[in-house]
């Protein structure tokens, strides 16, 4: 990454990166702080920023809206340009998520055509003629000749092209989720586009930017042949994708190379069944956005990518708020309000330690007012994903209520100790932040108007379930997970370690570290009187 030296005497004490994580995927203004980054920082920026939204299965969030900014803003002819945001994320999105895919599509015509030496497949009438005078020197070599090798050549070079739409065809079903979701969405705001753009764009998307450049360099795309390139086999491949690049831009050859012109039919017949292929992948709903959670394998494979973004977060921090604050690209609106940029700004400062008196270190630790604002932002986002899906014909299609956490919902890089956080009743330590001792035990069929109930000052209510025994635990924002652990332990009378549960998606997940229990606030719980959110929770014991 071409980021800056961090400032002096910051690489010892950087913040929690797993905090700065947390907060851009959870940020209303990720967008902004991207498109108010210092150029010469942007593309390495947005490289790391979607990956960092990968490692939380949210990089399709991301590209959602960047996609709707693009098309709702900008005329057709503007959007989509090189070195801007949304480019520059979408090409991340799409070296992440297709890499498996190119070899397949392209392996088998790379390996044809080198296999191959003597094959030409160069239609201009005028190296044709120079070829074959060089192949038949003895021979008077006419025009019906040069137009007979023509008309092989282009068969044999249409018949490439279809093997690589065919491959493209064939694994547009194993296409990963991200791939189709990203397609669904191009096409939803679109639909009062051009249908002919919408195709133009994926193919673009597809072919352009991913699959000709592999083809036509098969050696930096992890197809090294045993021996270099030949010129004319470098050429054959070019010839390729020049074919494929005209059929997915759904565009005529270009009169500076009317040799071209005999692949005509064959190339529109080509565009229909791309067409049908790309159709293919917009079926179903958008699945992948509603699922929302941090992956424990993803995450560490982005630990240089997190520090890298503190390191330029830090050092152009008042460039960035300014920018975001002014609204110099007049893109907030889309995002945001004024005083919530200003919270988040003040936020980001803190996470940065750029708060803290000099001299002393801060430790971030989130607020309930942050966490209710990610969580309003988690669902702002989640009612886009469920429009689109409302208006693509899946009206029914349930969106799960908070994000999932399949492997755990952890913080990227968290430098917390899961060990830490398994209460044991033995602690000494005796700060709380509950508000009240006083709890009522229930059954299992406890009542949840008790709930309401509980005391106005009350931002939480914890419900509590171990075996047969349920409690209810009020708390205010302050609370930490390690004082609420042992008022449960003394209120259970657990003489045994323990982790705190919860149920999404039909199985149990433990919160294993204090980045997974923020994560936790953030999606779960259930709004039920002037502010107070319930929160379910279960034991279990460690043995």
């Amino acid at each position: 990454f071409f980021f800056m030296a961090p400032p002096k005497g910051s690489s010892q004490n950087l913040p929690s990166l797993g905090a700065l994580c947390s907060f851009l995927v959870h940020s209303a203004t990720v967008i902004p702080i991207l498109y108010s980054t210092p150029p010469i920082e942007l593309q390495e920026t947005c490289s790391a920023v979607c990956r960092v939204f990968w490692a939380y299965h949210k990089d399709v969030n991301l590209v959602q809206d960047v996609v709707a900014l693009e098309c709702s803003n900008k005329t057709l002819e503007c959007a989509f340009r090189e070195e801007s945001v949304t480019v520059h994320l979408i090409k991340e999105f799409f070296v992440i998520h297709s890499a498996g895919l190119v070899k397949k599509i392209v392996s088998k015509v790379v390996r044809s055509v080198l296999a191959k030496p003597d094959l030409k497949l160069e239609l201009d009438p005028e190296k044709v003629l120079v070829q074959l005078e060089e192949e038949k020197p003895n021979t008077t070599i006419t025009q019906s000749m040069v137009d007979k090798v023509i008309s092989k050549r282009a068969a044999t070079l249409m018949k490439y092209v279809n093997v690589v739409l065919s491959k493209f065809s064939s694994v547009s079903g194993k296409f990963p989720p991200e791939l189709k979701d990203f397609v669904k969405i191009l096409k939803y705001h679109l639909r009062e586009k051009s249908s002919s753009y919408f195709y133009q764009l994926v193919g673009g998307w597809f072919f352009l930017r991913v699959v000709i450049p592999a083809l036509v360099s098969p050696e930096t795309s992890g197809m090294s042949p045993k021996q270099p390139l030949s010129l004319t086999s470098r050429r054959n491949l070019i010839l390729v994708g020049k074919v494929l690049q005209c059929i997915c831009n759904e565009s005529v050859f270009s009169d500076k190379e009317p040799y071209m012109h005999v692949l005509r039919y064959d190339a529109s017949v080509a565009v229909v069944n791309f067409r049908h292929v790309v159709d293919k992948l917009c079926t179903g709903p958008v699945s992948e956005a509603q699922d929302v959670h941090y992956d424990t394998k993803r995450g560490p494979l982005v630990s240089s990518c997190a520090q890298n973004l503190n390191i330029m977060f830090t050092n152009h921090i008042e460039v960035i708020e300014r920018g975001v604050l002014e609204d110099t690209n007049g893109i907030n609106e889309d995002f945001t309000l004024f005083n919530e940029c200003q919270r988040e700004m003040e936020e980001l400062r803190t996470i940065l330690g750029k708060n803290s008196v000099k001299g002393t270190e801060m430790q971030y630790k989130s607020n309930f007012e942050s966490v209710d604002r990610r969580r309003n932002m988690f669902l702002r986002t989640q009612k886009t994903i469920s429009d689109i899906n409302h208006a693509m014909g899946f009206p029914d299609y349930e969106m799960p209520k908070s994000p999932s956490s399949r492997d755990s919902a952890t913080s990227l890089l968290s430098s917390s100790d899961p060990s830490s956080l398994v209460s044991s009743a033995d602690s000494s330590d005796t700060t709380c932040s509950i508000l009240t001792d006083e709890c009522a035990s229930h059954r299992d069929n406890v009542d949840d108007r008790t709930l309401e109930e509980d005391i106005v000052e009350t931002q939480m209510v914890m419900k509590i379930k171990h075996r047969s025994k349920t409690i209810n635990l009020t708390v205010n924002k302050a609370v930490s997970l390690k004082s609420l652990m042992r008022q449960i332990g003394k209120k259970f009378s657990l003489k045994t370690a323990f982790r705190l549960c919860y149920e999404f998606g039909g199985k149990k997940h433990a919160i294993k570290d204090a980045e997974h229990w923020n994560t936790f606030l953030h999606g779960q719980g259930k709004r039920v009187n002037n502010g107070i959110y319930r929160y379910n929770l279960s034991i279990q014991l460690v043995k």
